[in-house]
């Protein structure tokens, strides 16, 4: 067991030797509090004093006659004025007019046709220019009785290029619909007439939610690059720094365990990670409501910062700030110096960066992969947030996720700490990780193994489903490639990693004989769990719990029903016998043994049924495969096998599906007494059915529990303590 008084201590240790040094005091406080209103504020500055520059500088437009040259300054003259008396007219109203002001100095050359493009390409003459067909214009709007047409000449690379020609595009648009007003009301008809509709735009978004939107373009990637950044520094002192000052030796010598240390420097660089994560957050939080920035991105728009998000966001930092602090910690380790661990994390901020760069491109949105994408999730989750758009089951699978990704990294952090090749060896280390030469057998799987198999199948998985989904129009094949890729994915390739790593495969996947109360027990699990978890579901379509709705329900009955065309056994063997193995050999299995030497049992039992939940990517039926899943965990947990929670899976997914079947429903409902109207099917199961299914649960509870004469622990039934005493827990 761990002794949480010596990692507080040592936390408490680590943390102030981190706080004495200053430059760790500049990095966490003095960089996020100060830097970001000196940069804001002084590009606000710089920005507007290049614009006042721009606006004092003198435009120079280039035509190709002394003719058109004059026309020109008279209409530019005059739609100065025409802006002044708006302007004005606008001030004594009090309110504000959203096209701006013609150009007010401008100065006019005249330039051979075929070098202007040259000269404003290379700003040697003019800033921008002119071509006008028929060159010369007429004096006033009576006489224009043919078709102007103009051509603005612009470097869109060049500011000052680009502002002059934007200007005069505007300008001599504006004297356009001047010239048609005026004929119009010379003509004496209605404005109708000439502009038959008028389209005017209405903004529905919220100051707090233009807010957000401003804020989501630069506020996420510097969250998580701000997190990483944050990580770095401690994770180096406490590994390489320690090393190099040859202090780590003698924390190593300790009475402590190596499981204790590594936890207590793994919440040191996930703290002050955190707090460098809060400081920049509140620094630009403050900065774009007090600095003026938000102003002046949102052009005049009333905005408001959404301030009670940003607790929320923070709130969700956690787990990447554990990802990250694993991470380095771990990179860490294997240096031998700090200038060498330096080198060693910069890889990882470019593989970090990598999806965070992909999720902060416009147009990027919180659907398919991106949703379980490391990094990329939490960006645009952070922007979905400030929007006020994310959903309560994308947040969940997206925050699961990230904990799966995070539990993992800190389980690997533990192992490669605890290791002697990484801790006094030479940086040849890197190869023993992988090297089977190097690996001492083991009777049951170590945490880590578990953990990282479990994670990096998670998004694997993902990705295998939904292009499957998008690549075939038959549901079928679609059912049949999918369960084939199960059985690699969950069955065959752990089993090949577990004997790769030297692990025993019947320990590590509990494939052993169970008791005949446990074989019973799982039947009665099977034959009632069908109706309890058709009950559960009900229960959520009344109150609407996790979107769950009478179209979501209908929507999978639809999906169901393509499978009709299959046989009955077929289907029981795509649908009910391939996931009971191939799901129990990897959750209640491989999972639950790795996790079973490193935690008690309820935790590992919940972790398991969570992750279990997760991987079905449904956040309508998270309620019922987690609940279906503390119940097999429970099964496995209690009778040391797996087959008593396959039995049960296998049961569970078999008599829905027969009730499904029309071959086989009809006759199996006429049986139960079930209605099998099309109205009764999102109805309450009949009392004669509920009620025995819960006795059947809780005499299958009971048989779990009730221990019987004691058994005689051997090396395939080790339980947790003794493993521990052992020394397999934290491995």
């Amino acid at each position: 067991m761990l002794n949480y008084t010596r990692i507080k201590r040592l936390y408490i240790k680590e943390m102030l030797d981190i706080l004495r040094d200053r430059r760790a005091l500049i990095a966490m406080i003095v960089v996020p509090i100060v830097l970001y209103p000196l940069l804001m504020l002084g590009s606000i500055q710089a920005a507007s004093l290049q614009v006042g520059k721009l606006k004092e500088k003198p435009l120079i437009i280039g035509v190709q006659t002394h003719g058109a040259a004059q026309s020109l300054a008279a209409i530019l003259r005059e739609d100065a004025e025409r802006a002044a008396r708006r302007q004005a007219k606008a001030d004594e109203e009090g309110v504000k007019i959203g096209e701006s002001a013609a150009i007010e100095k401008f100065q006019i050359i005249v330039v051979e046709p075929q070098n202007l493009e040259e000269w404003v390409r290379t700003s040697a003459v003019a800033d921008c220019g002119v071509m006008f067909d028929p060159p010369r214009l007429p004096p006033n709007w009576q006489e224009w009785q043919q078709q102007v047409h103009a051509e603005v000449v612009a470097d869109s690379a060049e500011i000052s290029s680009s502002i002059a020609g934007a200007r005069l595009k505007k300008a001599l648009n504006r004297h356009g619909r001047l010239i048609v007003k005026l004929r119009n009301d010379w003509e004496g008809r209605p404005e109708w007439y000439i502009n038959p509709m008028v389209v005017d735009e209405i903004d529905v978004a919220t100051a707090e939610k233009r807010g957000g939107g401003m804020l989501g373009q630069i506020l996420p990637l510097i969250l998580i690059l701000m997190t990483i950044t944050g990580s770095i520094y401690p994770a180096i002192d406490l590994t390489a720094g320690e090393r190099e000052r040859g202090t780590l030796e003698t924390l190593m010598v300790c009475p402590i365990p190596v499981v204790e240390i590594i936890i207590g420097k793994f919440l040191v660089v996930a703290s002050v990670a955190l707090t460098g994560a809060a400081l920049n957050l509140c620094s630009m939080g403050l900065t774009l409501q007090f600095g003026g920035f938000n102003e002046a991105l949102a052009a005049g728009a009333e905005t408001t910062i959404p301030a009670r998000v940003l607790p929320v966001i923070l709130l969700f930092l956690i787990p990447l700030a554990v990802l990250f602090s694993a991470l380095m910690l771990a990179v860490c380790s294997f240096a031998r110096t700090f200038k060498e661990a330096q080198n060693y994390v910069t890889p990882v901020i470019v593989c970090a960066l990598v999806p965070a760069g992909l999720a902060a491109m416009p147009g990027t949105e919180l659907e398919g992969f991106m949703v379980v994408m490391p990094v990329g999730n939490m960006v645009l989750l952070t922007r979905e947030l400030l929007l006020g758009n994310a959903d309560a089951g994308t947040i969940l699978i997206v925050m699961l996720s990230t904990c799966l990704y995070a539990l993992t990294a800190v389980a690997v952090a533990v192992r490669v700490f605890g290791q002697e090749a990484v801790m006094f060896a030479d940086s040849g280390s890197w190869r023993a990780q992988f090297d089977r030469r190097m690996i001492r057998p083991s009777t049951h799987p170590k945490p880590t193994l578990a953990l990282m198999y479990v994670a990096l199948l998670f998004p694997a998985w993902f990705y295998i489903q939904g292009g499957l989904g998008l690549r075939s129009d038959d549901f079928v094949v679609t059912v049949v490639i999918t369960q084939i890729l199960m059985i690699l994915c969950f069955a065959l390739l752990p089993i090949a990693v577990v004997m790769y790593y030297k692990v025993d495969v019947r320990n590590s996947f509990s494939l052993r004989v169970p008791r005949l109360r446990y074989l019973l027990a799982a039947v009665l699990v099977g034959l009632s769990t069908w109706a309890l978890t058709h009950e559960l579901i009900m229960v959520q379509l009344k109150y609407g719990l996790f979107g769950i709705t009478e179209e979501v329900l209908k929507s999978s009955s639809e999906a169901g029903e393509q499978l009709l065309s299959l046989p009955p056994l077929a289907a029981l063997f795509l649908l009910a016998l391939v996931p009971g193995i191939s799901e129990e050999l990897l959750f209640r299995g491989l999972f639950l043994n790795g996790l079973r030497t490193a935690t008690r049992k309820w935790p590992a039992i919940i972790a398991v049924a969570v992750t279990f939940s997760v991987y079905h990517y449904v956040i309508q039926r998270f309620v019922v495969t987690v609940s279906l899943g503390i119940l097999l965990a429970y099964l496995c947990w209690q009778s040391r096998s797996v087959f008593p929670a396959m039995i049960a899976h296998i049961m569970h997914n078999g008599i829905q599906l027969l009730l499904g079947l029309p071959a086989t429903g009809d006759r199996l409902g006429r049986f139960l007494r079930i209605p099998t109207s099309e109205d009764d099917a999102l109805a309450h199961l009949p009392w004669h059915i509920v009620v025995p299914a819960a006795v059947l649960l809780v005499l299958a509870i009971a048989l779990c529990r009730w221990e019987g004469r004691p058994a005689v622990a051997t090396d395939d039934a080790l339980s947790s303590d003794e493993l521990g005493r052992s020394g397999a827990v934290g491995n």
